[in-house]
């Protein structure tokens, strides 16, 4: 839905929506017709101006509306005043965009918002389910004597921490789960909770370690057995849920880099040390296409010696010319080719779904026949440069892949599947990000050229 008094900008922007591939659901002009239109036609997004008809001005209308639904609002406004700015901020919008609009940014924040939107609900929905599963008493469960030494478990904790009941029931703590400051935490909960159980919290967060070492965040409460000293510790994993709340953060950080960055080439920089932070500081390349290859377009951590050897995916024959496949596309070598070719399997351990590969284990993975297998060559740059987990991304816009996302590091087990879950989504929004931008590149440049042939 457009809320905006100008005539002239309602008709450019609703012409552009359609074009974007939207339907515009109404037209207003002032606020009070706003908050009406939009409390009955329950649209997807509003791009509001602030400046409006009548005595209701847009950041009022956006607050009265968000009172009825949960919809992403995009303020469009000529006013850039800190009081304004500071107004607007207390309705939550998703984008404050100065007016003229940029087309590119105009659609790169209808795009995310929506798709932010859509991961809030679902994040807000995993949210009240928990709290139905904290309420129920949880999922795992455990029995601990006053000692915290576990005398029952329910098959969820089994699942949880790894172990069989038999090697959790009298022989391990639940503190054994815990680590550091968590420790202390669960026995001041627990003393707390038994001395002055009215004013205790209502459950405790904390990190559970299972067998496999692996990290899970975890919500648990506690309640006691009557007439004895037991506790009943009741847990919720709220890994995936904490998943979820750091990639919609990402999602909004990624979407600042899109909107501050006007070419490719910027946005590839721009984005380098934001994927190294979220892949836990691994070092991290993006490949991008030119021309027939796929050559690296920026980098951080990798050494310029490895970056010049790896440059070109082409393998030249003895005439040195370029190899080329049956269809006369030219072949691409090792992983990274495999990849980008879109020859990967998923029934592999070491392929996704969504066409990546990783592994926690390089060296290991060497001596895998399934992986040694397999067709083409591979070059072990990687495991020489000292690097034992890797994970390739493709980014793919449009049903093409047009590049990846090459992550390392030297230290075993870095990546998780859930991991790298969220960069293969996160390379999905930066694909269609790169598109976009090269797209207005070229426009540019063929504008100049054509204003240089006309002088």
């Amino acid at each position: 839905m457009i809320v905006e008094d100008n005539a002239d900008v309602t008709k450019y922007l609703s012409r552009c929506l359609v074009n974007f591939g939207y339907d515009v659901a109404a037209t207003v002009d002032n606020g009070a017709e706003a908050i009406e239109k939009a409390t009955a036609l329950e649209p997807d997004l509003i791009l509001m101006d602030i400046t409006l008809n009548g005595r209701i001005d847009g950041i009022t209308a956006a607050s009265q509306i968000q009172g009825h639904l949960d919809v992403p609002i995009i303020y469009l406004t000529a006013h850039t005043d800190d009081a304004t700015f500071c107004r607007s901020k207390t309705t939550n919008p998703f984008a404050y965009l100065e007016k003229p609009i940029k087309l590119n940014h105009l659609h790169h924040n209808i795009e995310m918002a929506l798709r932010w939107h859509s991961q809030e609900y679902k994040l807000k929905k995993s949210e009240d389910l928990y709290h139905t599963i904290f309420k129920s008493a949880g999922d795992a469960m455990a029995i601990a004597d006053d000692d915290a030494i576990i005398t029952m478990v329910n098959d969820e904790f089994e699942r949880l921490s790894g172990y069989a009941r038999n090697d959790l029931e009298h022989k391990k703590r639940f503190t054994d789960f815990l680590s550091g400051a968590d420790v202390d935490s669960f026995t001041n909960y627990l003393r707390m909770y038994k001395m002055e159980p009215n004013i205790a919290p209502l459950y405790c967060e904390t990190v559970f370690n299972n067998r496999e070492g692996n990290a899970k965040e975890i919500i648990f409460t506690v309640k006691l057995s009557p007439d004895t000293k037991n506790s009943i510790i009741s847990i919720i994993d709220i890994s995936d849920w904490k998943q979820r709340e750091k990639e919609h953060e990402a999602t909004i950080k990624l979407l600042q880099h899109i909107n501050a960055s006007d070419t490719r080439d910027t946005l590839v920089q721009t984005s380098l040390n934001f994927l190294s932070n979220l892949s836990r500081n691994s070092h991290v390349a993006i490949r991008l296409k030119e021309s027939l290859d796929f050559r690296y377009a920026g980098a951080v951590g990798f050494s310029e010696e490895f970056l010049k050897a790896e440059g070109s995916l082409h393998v030249l024959d003895n005439n040195e010319e370029i190899l080329r496949n049956g269809d006369g596309s030219p072949f691409l070598d090792c992983i990274c080719g495999t990849v980008l070719s879109e020859h990967t399997d998923s029934s592999k351990p070491f392929f996704t779904k969504h066409g990546s590969f990783w592994t926690n284990s390089i060296s290991e993975l060497l001596s895998d026949p399934a992986f040694r297998y397999l067709p083409g060559r591979k070059r072990n740059r990687c495991n020489s440069e000292g690097y034992e987990s890797l994970a390739i991304i493709p980014l793919r816009t449009g049903g093409k892949v047009i590049g990846l996302m090459h992550f390392a590091d030297q230290a075993r087990n870095h990546f998780a599947p859930q991991l790298v879950a969220m960069l293969e989504r996160i390379g999905d929004h930066l694909a269609h990000a790169f598109a976009h931008k090269q797209v207005d590149q070229e426009l540019r440049e063929t504008r100049e050229w054509l204003e240089l042939a006309l002088e």
